[in-house]
This record gives C-alpha cells, sequence and structure tokens, in this order.
C-alpha cells in the first residue's frame, strides 16, 4: 500500500477539486466552488512559505558526565526495556518509580552491569495531584538543575549552589489504563490516569526544559500511543489523555523551533547548532505486560498477529529515534496506516472499530447494557 505524505495528499487533493470544478457548468453554485477551491488553493501556498517546524535536524544526542537520563514507569514494560538500552549507551540514569523493591532492585542490577554510570533513584507514585512538584524537590536535593515552576524566567548561572547534574532526557513513560465502560469504572481510578498522564507530564516538562532551552540540548520526549488518533470507547479516559499527550507535544514542539531559530540567529556561525527536540513515541499494541495489568488480556487489540510488537522491538525503534532526535517515532505498520486513515473514516465506523478492539470477549455484556459497576 503506498502511503502519501500529507503534502502529496493534499496537493492530489487540490488536483481533483481543480478538475472537478473545471467540468462544472456555469451556474452560481460552479462559482461558488471555484472560489471555494482558489482559497483552498491560497492556504496551500501561504503554508509552503511558511517556516518548516525543525529548521535542521538534530546532531545525535551523546552522554556527558553531567548528564542523565529520566525515566518514568521505569520498573516494567517500555519504561524497563529503555532503561537498560540507555545504561547500554552509556546514560546516567535517574529512575523514577512507586514500587521501592523493584526500582531499587533495577538500579543495583544496571550499576552492576554498566559501572561506569551513575544511577539515582526517586520514588513517588504518579498518581497523586502533586506528584511532579514532590519529584522537583528530590531532584533538587539531589543536585539536579531544576527550575522553578512559578517564576517565568530561568537564569542557568544564576544559582548559590550550582548543580552538577543535567536531565538531558525526560522519557514521561508512565501510564496505565482501566479497559470499561467509563461509567461502570471507578471516578478515583479515571483521575489516577489524568495525574499520571497529563499531569505529570506537563509538570516535569515545566520543572526541566528551562534549563534544556538556556543549553540548547536535550530531549523531552512524551510516549503516546495509536490510541491518541482515534476515539477510543471502553478506554474513553486512556485514549483521551493519549490524545492530550499528542495535542501538548505537537505545540510545544513549534514553540521550541521558533526559540531555536531565534537563538541561531544570534549565535556564530561557527558556533554548534541547536540539539533540542520535542519527541513523541506513538505505539501501537505492544506486547509488555500493559493487557494484564489494565485486565485486558482478551482485547482483540492485543491479539492480533503480525501487527502487535515485542516490547523490545518497540523499545530499540525508541530509543534510537530519541538519540537521533526524530520528531516522531511512530512504531508499527498500524500506527502509521491509523494516522493517515483514522481522518478520512466516518466516525461511526472508527467508533465501532475501536470498541470492538478493545471489549474482546466483553463485546456481549456491553452490547446488552449490562455494564455495571464492579461491588466487591
Amino acid at each position: 500500500m503506498i502511503m502519501l505524505s500529507s503534502t502529496q495528499s493534499r496537493l492530489l487533493t487540490l488536483a481533483g477539486l481543480i478538475a472537478m470544478v473545471a467540468m462544472m457548468p456555469d451556474s452560481l453554485f460552479a462559482t461558488v466552488a471555484r472560489w471555494g477551491v482558489a482559497a483552498y488553493a491560497f492556504a496551500l501556498a501561504i503554508s509552503a512559505i511558511l517556516p518548516p517546524w525543525n529548521f535542521s535536524p538534530p546532531p545525535p544526542l551523546t552522554p556527558t558526565p553531567t548528564s542523565y537520563a529520566l525515566i518514568t514507569g521505569c520498573t516494567r514494560g517500555l519504561g524497563e526495556l529503555a532503561s537498560r538500552s540507555l545504561a547500554a549507551r552509556g546514560w546516567n540514569l535517574l529512575l523514577i518509580a512507586r514500587d521501592r523493591k523493584r526500582v531499587f532492585d533495577l538500579s543495583a542490577e544496571l550499576k552492576r552491569k554498566h559501572p561506569n554510570i551513575r544511577v539515582d533513584v526517586i520514588v513517588q507514585d504518579l498518581s497523586v495531584p502533586d506528584a511532579a512538584s514532590k519529584i522537583g524537590q528530590a531532584m533538587d536535593q539531589l543536585g539536579f538543575v531544576v527550575a522553578d515552576g512559578e517564576s517565568q524566567t530561568f537564569d542557568l548561572d544564576q544559582s548559590d549552589r550550582r548543580p552538577t547534574k543535567y536531565i538531558d532526557i525526560l522519557l514521561n513513560n508512565a501510564g496505565h489504563a482501566s479497559v470499561d465502560m467509563f461509567h461502570s469504572t471507578r471516578l478515583s481510578t479515571l483521575e489516577s490516569q489524568v495525574h499520571c498522564m497529563c499531569t505529570v507530564p506537563v509538570g516535569l516538562t515545566r520543572l526541566l526544559l528551562p534549563s534544556m532551552i538556556a543549553r540548547a540540548r536535550g530531549r523531552i520526549v512524551n510516549v503516546a500511543s495509536l490510541v491518541g488518533y482515534i476515539p477510543s470507547p471502553r478506554a474513553a479516559v486512556y485514549g483521551a489523555t493519549k490524545s492530550f499527550l499528542v495535542s501538548l507535544t505537537d505545540s510545544i514542539a513549534y514553540e521550541i523551533s521558533i526559540a531555536m531559530a531565534a537563538r541561531a540567529r544570534t549565535l556564530e556561525k561557527d558556533a554548534p547548532a541547536p540539539n533540542l527536540q520535542v519527541v513523541l513515541v506513538a505505539p501501537g499494541p505492544t506486547h509488555t505486560g500493559f493487557a494484564a495489568s489494565a485486565e485486558c488480556d482478551e482485547s482483540l487489540i492485543f491479539r492480533m498477529p503480525l501487527i502487535t510488537q515485542t516490547g523490545e522491538q518497540v523499545a530499540n525503534e525508541m530509543v534510537e529515534g530519541i538519540i537521533e532526535g526524530r520528531r516522531f517515532i511512530q512504531t508499527g505498520f498500524l500506527v502509521r496506516l491509523t494516522r493517515w486513515l483514522a481522518p478520512k473514516l466516518p466516525s461511526k465506523l472508527s467508533h465501532f472499530t475501536s470498541f470492538v478492539l478493545w471489549g474482546g470477549g466483553h463485546i456481549k455484556r456491553d452490547f446488552f447494557g449490562q455494564g455495571t459497576l464492579k461491588q466487591e
């Protein structure tokens, strides 16, 4: 199947519209249609002359003795695999998880396998509202550069106690889901998903991005999902949080591209190029234990042969893309196809397809209206 880029798709659409209105007999409708096509062509022309998002691809990001990669949700799934991959590449790590035993066991293992790296640990439950501020306070005590989230200015040089540790990779990976009808899911469960996958990424990005901008170096990485591009009945809040991450990453990336372009104009010609990128990771169905933790082992979305990927495949592609500074990391054919196809599908079809894929063995129960709050 040939996948067209967004520009190619728009140009093909414009060509079709021009051909259609050219064959219309003269009438009021034809005149309105021609003016509409002309307006569309004008919009495409304006878009073509606007500056690109990334004025030049950033160089590969290499570790330094004072640079760290911060990873949330590092004790399981993609977070654990990414931690192992980054450690093998020589990156110091700051591991954040709520499971004290597992995170300290992982820290000890990585330090034993890679004696040249340093591994710091913060134990924190990310499903509480003030998790990001607590992490920021703990990082400050460990000697990391952390911005004041309430200040609109940041000066890297003004500090009574100069920290010696910098976060060069922020990997907002932590997440969890509850796959059930929205009205059957406990409010506390829904709120914890929002805190973990929306509030914490916003907070950590706000605390760490000013330092990255000041140094023109770093990666902000948000792990979204295939469901960030489509409606997700039966996983409504989980899908909504991933859509939030898609929009958040998209918007911040544009802001950073403008900021880095302005900075580049003030530097000498032989100055190193900015090496800052905001990265969106969008995995498709992946075998990582996520389905079991979300109690959706029977969901068809995790049981499709040749489409569901292994955690190792996704983690390796994700880490390579982060180092290279790729703007989008879309793992697997299904994600690319869905992102291209979703806006073109009828709404009823996309909703029904998602409902069936998430539902698995519960479809019959849900269609007959028996999704009620589970009693303990």
